[in-house]
């Protein structure tokens, strides 16, 4: 458990490190401190882990500020918000339309200020028209006014900042000057996704093509917006969007799947290859992969057997992948692929067996054990998972209310479903659409019974009238509450004969 500890400081002090600005000295001094007095106190393993702990913190909050996002002299940003400029770069990402607008990330490679022509590196985001059909690898002269990204209310200019954004340019005249510059294997991918979304809109009718297309590879543009309002309202949106939540359920799935008939490490090699293709397949957008890559850890986490080594390992992978990029703790696929796996590690095991020895006090244990397997262990997967990830799919995605619990209870059992059903016809439409068509009326049944769910719960929380924004803190309540319940002194505090005698 010592690398969590130390996990747990290093992850506190990026955290920390976002919120204060310390002087460029005070984290190596500290750490220097941390290291005389760990080595002082040596002899005393309780002081020597704090003071390592301290040095983990300290190094975390050195490590943000070598990546804060910052801006040079003589970089893009610096013509912010002072006239007219012309822009020469490439679009390097896929844009999604939306109602009015597209969004394009352009990589700047020249710009023309005050006649002149110069070099120039960075990234701008450009709002066109969402007629407009410009696409990944198009080289783009663009003019019209730099600008600084507005504060929206949350924190917008550093959301994007943490993308490495710091303009963004509205109203622009645009001319196209060649297509096809990006990376080829990147433009594969974009057209990949791009033939599944025609696919998905081919073998299943509306509104279920449009979020299967979401759920599979995260374009939700499709979906009517009263549809889409239901999903805020409820606090499921989080299933429209490719998270780490339903990458870690697929890799626990597949887990679980290959182990009874490979051998554990072979099942591990096939899991990760089937998380890769899936990637692959919804166009391995930056979040995509980090969530893939978390999804393959849990994935090696749960192979491990043993939960002290898996909870060590993931761990291991979140003090890892933030040490290359700080800043993907506020990545919120990250954040649900890591809370999800933690659930998944933590507590699947104990819900399922809890339900068997819940089941045997009416039948037998040989009968309830039948029972937990005709549920299949992705029921208990799921509910696992949903421990731990719920406050953050309700933070991120939507206003809190009660009955929002209850909608996520009820369609998030069925998403794996979905995913194994959608991805299967898709993938079978590509090859011969009437056998899509056949296989895609499966999954229709769980999609019109999420789209039901999410609609009639939708009602009772307008009726209630008690949903409410969800603060930072509350989450962050939740998460201390279940760690203390999760604790080994509070389990037997909390035991069944504990109880029996306050009763």
């Amino acid at each position: 458990m010592t690398l969590v500890y130390l996990a747990c400081a290093w992850l506190l002090g990026i955290y920390l490190g976002s919120l204060v600005h310390f002087p460029e000295w005070f984290p190596g001094m500290a750490a220097v401190g941390c290291l005389i007095v760990a080595f002082t106190l040596r002899a005393r393993p309780r002081a020597l882990l704090g003071s390592i702990c301290l040095l983990s913190l300290f190094l975390g909050l050195w490590r943000y500020d070598r990546a804060r996002p910052t801006l040079v002299p003589g970089s893009l940003a610096a013509y912010n918000d002072r006239g007219s400029v012309t822009l020469r770069g490439v679009v390097v990402n896929d844009p999604v339309p939306r109602e009015r607008t597209a969004s394009l990330h352009v990589s700047v490679r020249e710009l023309e200020a005050d006649g002149q022509w110069m070099a120039m590196r960075g990234l701008v985001l450009v709002q066109v028209p969402s007629y407009e059909t410009y696409r990944y690898g198009d080289e783009l002269e663009v003019q019209g006014k730099l600008e600084t990204p507005p504060d929206l209310g949350f924190s917008y200019r550093t959301y994007l900042a943490r993308q490495g954004i710091h303009s963004q340019l509205r109203y622009p005249i645009i001319t196209l000057l060649a297509r096809d510059r990006g990376q080829p294997l990147l433009a594969r991918l974009y057209a990949l996704k791009r033939r599944t979304q025609g696919v998905i809109a081919a073998i299943i009718p509306e509104p279920e093509a449009s979020l299967l297309t979401g759920i599979l590879v995260g374009s939700d543009e499709g979906i009517p917006r009263s549809l889409m309002d239901h999903f805020r309202t409820t606090g499921t949106a989080h299933i429209i969007a490719i998270s780490g939540f339903n990458i870690t359920l697929i890799s626990a799935a597949l887990v679980k799947g290959f182990t009874r008939f490979l051998q554990r490490y072979l099942a591990l090699v096939v899991a990760v290859g089937v998380i890769a293709l899936y990637t692959v397949l919804v166009g391995a957008e930056p979040a995509v992969v980090r969530a893939a890559m978390m999804g393959g850890l849990s994935a090696l986490a749960l192979i491990v057997g043993r939960r002290s080594h898996a909870l060590t390992s993931l761990f291991a992978a979140a003090w890892l992948m933030t040490a290359w990029h700080p800043l993907l703790l506020w990545d919120v696929a990250a954040q649900l692929s890591f809370a999800s796996s933690l659930g998944l590690i933590q507590y699947a095991e104990g819900i399922r067996d809890g339900f068997e020895n819940l089941l045997a006090r009416v039948v037998s244990m040989e009968a309830a054990q039948r029972v937990a397997r005709l549920l299949n262990d992705g029921l208990f997967s799921t509910l696992a998972a949903v421990i731990t990830t719920l406050p953050l799919m309700v933070y991120h995605f939507g206003d809190f209310s009660p009955l929002s619990l209850i909608a996520n209870l009820l369609v998030l059992p069925v998403q794996p479903a979905i995913l194994y059903l959608g991805s299967t016809a898709a993938m079978a439409g590509m090859a011969h659409l009437p056998l899509g068509q056949l296989l895609g009326w499966a999954s229709w049944l769980f999609l019109t019974y999420t789209i039901r769910v999410v609609e009639f719960t939708a009602d009772w929380v307008r009726s209630s009238g008690a949903a409410s924004q969800v603060h930072a803190a509350l989450p962050l309540a939740y998460y201390v509450l279940l760690a203390w319940f999760t604790a080994e002194p509070t389990r037997q505090w909390m035991s069944l004969d504990t109880v029996r005698r306050l009763l």
